[in-house]
């Protein structure tokens, strides 16, 4: 491992560590992936909309490999219809970005189900790393460090008010500045 891949891995193992939760919502990619081989202890709990299936497909193979105990859930098209209104409410706004909130808001009710008080998430890995497929036409140079300060996700105030307290190992201050 080359020596910036070995300090990012420290801060951000340092950065878990202080942060452990109860629960982490898994989605199966790589940032979640990341967080969970870092403190398997955690209980995983992974959404997925029926019929889709690849969210699972790889939040299982992580869970298998590290041991970690693992919570899945299908939201069917009329549950997801259902939660809009309570998503939207929540939110304050009609996100764009509903259907995202969805699956959160279902990982944080399952894990509130489950008995857990906290829960990490991912929130920011892929912003920060040049994760999405649309970033690929971007000079990430410039674009990340314009984002980077600026992020904000659901689940905050999805999991306030479900008195979970969300913990975002990659939105902290001294992670984002190495990672820039």
């Amino acid at each position: 491992m080359n020596k910036p891949t070995s300090e990012l891995r420290e801060i951000l193992s340092q950065k878990v560590a202080a942060s452990l939760s109860d629960g982490l919502l898994l989605s199966g990619g790589i940032d979640s992936a990341c967080l969970a081989s870092l403190a398997p202890s955690m209980i995983a709990f992974t959404v997925d909309f029926e019929h889709k299936g690849e969210d699972i497909k790889f939040a299982k193979i992580v869970t298998k490999a590290l041991g970690m105990k693992h919570f899945l859930t299908i939201v069917t098209v009329k549950d997801a219809i259902r939660a809009i209104p309570v998503v939207i409410h929540i939110l304050k706004s009609f996100d764009p970005a509903i259907p995202n909130d969805i699956v959160v808001y279902f990982g944080l009710k399952l894990a509130k189900e489950k008995g857990c008080r906290s829960v990490m998430t991912g929130d920011g890995g892929d912003e920060l790393f040049g994760g999405y497929s649309y970033m690929a036409k971007l000079n990430l140079n410039e674009y990340i460090p314009q984002i980077a300060h600026n992020l904000s996700f659901s689940s905050n105030l999805l999991g306030a008010a479900m008195g979970l307290e969300i913990r975002q190992p990659f939105l902290d201050r001294e992670f984002i500045e190495y990672a820039l």
